[in-house]
């Protein structure tokens, strides 16, 4: 099981979110960074994913319009730089209460987590093949193509759940703010070490 499934997994479960109300803040906070660790990972393989598709879709819907070299390589010159766009932009989702988006650089994203899903990615097309899409044939294309959307599709409604659960930590969090549970001033007294309740 990859880090990624081991760490949904764990999200998912029952007692994940059992003991909520009675957690402390420090608790909450650790749960939220854990999903925020997957949630960033998943978006990057979703990007990854979506990336490839559209890639593979624009190749395909233009098999049949360019027939000469020019406009082959026109069209894979276009490919190239809007993979790049899609590489480059943040996640799709507006960020929920309190949270702001996330970049995909490479200083952000957890090696551990995204090295799975682009180990599967490659496995279904690798890099080199990825180089040189206008080489494959139409079928070869046609083939890759549903295996990419079963990735997107899975990694999509993985995101969605775990857009639930973070919304719920967050509303916990920003509860205890609202009915002062927890103030400011304890807050500077945790981040002191002196926790105070």
């Amino acid at each position: 099981m990859s880090w990624v499934e081991e760490e949904f997994a764990k999200i998912l479960s029952p007692d994940y979110l059992s003991d909520i109300f009675s957690v402390d803040l420090q608790r909450l906070r650790e749960m939220r960074a854990e999903c925020e660790r997957v949630e960033v990972v998943l978006s990057f393989g979703r990007r990854m994913t979506e990336g490839r598709l559209d890639l593979i879709r624009s190749i395909l819907d233009s098999s049949d319009s360019s027939s000469n070299s020019t406009e082959h390589s026109l069209q894979e010159e276009y490919s190239i730089e809007r993979l790049t766009s899609i590489m480059a932009s943040g996640p799709s989702r507006p960020p929920g209460p309190g949270r702001v988006p996330k970049p995909f650089s490479p200083d952000f994203v957890p090696d551990f987590g995204a090295g799975d899903i682009m180990g599967e990615l490659n496995a279904i097309i690798s890099e080199d093949r990825l180089a040189r899409l206008q080489e494959l044939s139409s079928e070869e294309l046609s083939d890759i193509l549903p295996k990419l959307v079963a990735i997107e599709s899975r990694l999509s409604g993985q995101r969605r759940t775990l857009h639930g659960i973070l919304d719920t930590l967050e509303g916990e969090i920003a509860r205890r703010y609202k009915d002062g549970l927890v103030t400011v001033d304890s807050l500077v007294n945790e981040r002191r070490g002196m926790v105070t309740g």
